[in-house]
């Protein structure tokens, strides 16, 4: 299973939005691709009152990077990334219990 961080900090565009509108585009837009994508398990987060590098994440989870792929291939085809509405800042992907598969493929190395 991979584990996607996926940083980003939203633009002004998306801030000039009323929180209607925003909830519009989530709906209309986003959650359409989401379920198409649903390989892929999305959680979203607000950051912006505990950090400075970013003001949301994503963590996604998936067995399938290709899967990921397509979504973000998707995404980008969107106003998130268009107008654009975020800014990305950082992607950190991780595989869980990487080092014990290793170990059981190769065995534990001196």
């Amino acid at each position: 299973m991979y584990t996607i961080l996926f940083l980003f900090t939203v633009t002004p565009a998306w801030l000039r939005l009323t929180r209607q509108e925003r909830t519009a585009f989530r709906e209309r837009v986003l959650e359409p691709i989401f379920a198409i994508h649903a390989s892929v398990e999305v959680q979203a987060f607000d950051a912006e009152a505990f950090s400075a590098s970013c003001s949301d994440f994503l963590i996604l989870r998936t067995p399938d990077l290709q899967a990921y792929y397509h979504l973000m291939e998707a995404l980008r085809d969107t106003e998130m990334f268009t107008v654009p509405y975020l800014e990305v800042k950082d992607i950190i992907i991780g595989l869980q219990d990487g080092y014990q598969r290793y170990e059981e493929k190769y065995g534990a190395m001196p």
